[in-house]
């Protein structure tokens, strides 16, 4: 900084003391340094599959890895916050906390913060550029991407080296476009990932891209075989000479097909005639290998992000708070510390450094906020414990402030303050167990009220797609089976982390089940599908998912 000001310096008085760092005297066409050719061509594993950004990308296990960890970053608040003499923090009002709204002219604070932490994952470096006005406070950050930016040091001082794009458009006008700069590190907030010199961090499509190379290679075997050795389910074996024509062997093949082929055809009974024979063909070993390595590449990708399951697994969890907690103390903490640091080493001004009072922080709070069960039996005890007045807990379960002083103190609601005659005693002692009861049916209602919502949205989606499939009018029973086989799963998924008992999604499912076959079995087909549709939005069936959500309460609850 020169004056408070950011100081964008050419290369012009420090090329000799930088090019000597980088050990190197030019990198351009006719002698090309390693990290050029990578960020051109991309970094070859053994196959000679070229891993680039994009590349990677292209592989589902590392985008969805990338893209959890960028987005969490991106939509956790990031504010200056005053530390109390208790050791929490308070919101402040503070310029700096609209650079994480609207960073630059053209991105949103959550836009800026994926994509550097994008940058952190995938090239080791997330970077931006600290404009500063004429105090040094900072008023705008400017992204700085991975391949045209490299970090050097320089007699123990940090240099970011920047070659400008053509289309960046910086609102100060000072970065001259297509021209090199070195910009000294007070300048830069720089999120390094894992290195091993603490200036900056390692690539990991260069260090892994032998896994990702890999994996791109396995995406890339699946998609020739299936172009051009894909192999059919079943195979039509007709007696020598009896499909000689070959017209009539192509219309009894498309015959076949409109009959047997295709959802809608699923479980009819096929017939064949005149010696003509099926042959089901199955999985052979080898395609059963390939299956298991491609789930290998999902597990080096996890191993690679520090995350433990990837979306839609289920994990060893009991609940999502606990898997919550296990996502942030494995992969976001180390993120979360490092983004928080560098915002305090950069962005603060010295008094402030000195003074340590001041803070950026980030607030997870989203993330561990965890399931309506869990978050009920938190709040109690924390209110039990004076720890939370009657309306911090409400807006933990998202409800209305009341305007009630007692809600405002943080006395335990199940106690009496003062000290009764020995001749009340009996009566504070009925009066405590009554506000001790009336505490629990408060909980207990708002954790019903929780479980009550989530099994009515998905009992809602239940009876949707029953009433879609008798409508179809083919196969109604068939259909609606398939249907139940997957249901009971996501059902049973649901009840389990609610904390109830997954058996009684099986009940639930065998008795959705049990009634819809006794309708059928006394019902002309035309009138199925009104039948059924009668059937589950009748007021008995729906009273089903109150007692299923009874029954998940009783479970979780033990009351």
């Amino acid at each position: 900084m020169v004056n408070g000001m950011t100081e964008f310096r050419p290369f012009e008085n420090t090329v000799e003391r930088v090019l000597t760092a980088l050990n190197q005297s030019t990198s351009g066409i006719s002698n090309p340094e390693q990290w050029l050719i990578e960020a051109l061509t991309g970094s070859r594993n053994e196959n000679q599959i070229p891993v680039t950004e994009y590349s990677a990308l292209g592989w589902p296990p590392l985008w969805a890895t990338v893209s959890r960890i960028s987005g969490h970053v991106a939509t956790m608040p990031l504010e200056i916050k005053r530390e109390t003499e208790d050791g929490g923090f308070t919101k402040v009002k503070d310029p700096r906390n609209q650079l994480w709204e609207s960073p630059n002219n053209w991105q949103t604070g959550s836009t800026l913060k994926e994509l550097m932490q994008m940058n952190a994952l995938l090239h080791g470096n997330g970077r931006a550029l600290i404009v500063r006005d004429s105090t040094g406070m900072p008023i705008e950050l400017v992204p700085l991407l991975a391949f045209n930016t490299r970090t050097v040091l320089v007699e123990g001082e940090k240099f970011h080296w920047v070659i400008a794009p053509q289309f960046w458009n910086y609102s100060l006008g000072v970065l001259e476009p297509g021209r090199s700069f070195h910009l000294h590190d007070d300048d830069v907030l720089h999120i390094p990932g894992l290195g091993g010199n603490g200036a900056w961090g390692y690539s990991i499509i260069h260090m892994f891209r032998e896994s990702i190379g890999l994996g791109l290679s396995g995406q890339a075997a699946a998609l020739q075989s299936f172009n051009n050795m894909g192999r059919p389910g079943i195979i039509l074996e007709a007696p020598i000479g009896k499909f000689r024509d070959p017209k009539k062997a192509d219309d009894f093949l498309k015959q076949f097909d409109a009959s047997q082929a295709g959802i809608d055809n699923s479980g009819k009974t096929a017939m064949l005639r005149e010696g003509v024979q099926a042959k089901i063909l199955s999985m052979n070993h080898e395609d059963s290998q390939f299956l298991d390595q491609r789930k290998f590449q999902r597990d080096d990708a996890q191993l690679i992000m520090f995350l433990e399951i990837l979306m839609g697994e289920k994990g060893p969890y009991k609940s999502i708070t606990e898997k919550n907690t296990q996502y942030m103390i494995n992969c976001l903490s180390r993120w979360i510390v490092k983004w928080e640091q560098e915002c305090d080493r950069k962005l603060r001004t010295e008094q402030e450094k000195l003074e340590n009072v001041l803070k950026f922080k980030f607030d997870p709070t989203f993330l561990v906020t965890g399931d309506p069960i869990s978050l009920a039996i938190y709040t109690g005890k924390l209110r039990e414990q004076g720890a939370m007045s009657g309306n911090e807990v409400r807006r933990k379960h998202n409800l209305p402030k009341i305007d009630d002083p007692a809600l405002e103190t943080f006395s335990n609601p199940n106690t009496t303050p003062g000290e009764a005659p020995d001749e009340d005693k009996d009566n504070d002692k009925d009066r405590l167990e009554n506000d001790d009861r009336l505490e629990k049916d408060k909980l207990r209602d708002v954790a019903r009220n929780a479980i009550g919502s989530r099994i009515k949205r998905v009992a809602g989606a239940e009876i949707d797609r029953v009433q879609r499939a008798a409508r179809k009018g083919k196969n109604t029973l068939k259909t609606i089976e398939t249907f139940y086989d997957k249901f009971e799963s996501d059902l049973g998924d649901a009840v389990k982390e609610l904390g109830g008992d997954p058996e009684d999604a099986y009940k639930y499912v065998s008795e959705s089940m049990g009634q819809i076959r006794d309708i059928a079995a006394v019902t002309d087909t035309s009138q199925l599908p009104s039948a059924i549709s009668g059937l589950v939005t009748s007021a008995a069936w729906n009273d089903r998912a109150d007692q299923l959500t009874d029954r998940i309460l009783q479970g979780a609850c033990h009351v």
